[in-house]
């Protein structure tokens, strides 16, 4: 099977995403696609799982630096996710918590008290090349006060870093392959 496309590409927000409502404002939307491979898996939550399942080790360290900032404004590191999830609270993809899952589309994030932020992995047709299928990770962002739009303000850039980041490891290491069942359901 061929990787497909590694290189992800900033795209508009699907019409059928269900992030385009999930806050009444947004301070940040933004949204990468791939093209997925023959054969690879469409299920949004196997692949979600599949991109933030192993990230590399100077993402780590950004996020180390990243708690190391903000846990003295009483904001949520990922210990606290991480425990949170120990406790089997809820589902979670990674440290987020997942808010829906459908076989299409999976939306996760976490609520804090400077913002919201909710992540959709969409898989669906593409329309822009051959008639295949691509995934689309999308970001929404909803900002509760000024230290929310500060934050933002300095974490957007790396999180753009981040995202295509994760999508390209996730294209290079070759996506899970679609189930039987799956596979009889996309026909």
């Amino acid at each position: 099977m061929s990787l497909g496309q590694v290189q992800a590409a900033a795209v508009s927000l699907p019409d059928d995403s269900r992030l385009r409502n999930v806050f009444s404002t947004t301070d940040l939307v933004d949204a990468f696609a791939l093209e997925l491979p023959e054969g690879a898996s469409c299920d949004a939550g196997v692949l979600a799982r599949f991109v933030f399942e192993r990230l590399p080790p100077w993402m780590l360290k950004l996020m180390r630096l990243r708690d190391a900032l903000v846990g003295v404004f009483g904001l949520k590191t990922v210990k606290r996710l991480d425990d949170e999830l120990a406790r089997g609270q809820h589902p979670r993809i990674a440290v987020f918590k997942v808010y829906e899952e459908s076989g299409r589309e999976v939306v996760f994030g976490e609520n804090d008290k400077h913002l919201d932020v909710r992540f959709s992995v969409l898989c669906g047709e593409d329309r822009t090349s051959r008639g295949g299928r691509r995934l689309v990770l999308a970001t929404a962002v909803q900002c509760h006060n000024r230290l929310g739009r500060f934050y933002l303000a300095c974490i957007a850039p790396f999180h753009r870093l981040i995202v295509r980041s994760c999508l390209a490891s996730a294209a290079r290491r070759g996506w899970p392959r679609a189930q039987p069942l799956e596979s009889a359901s996309a026909a």
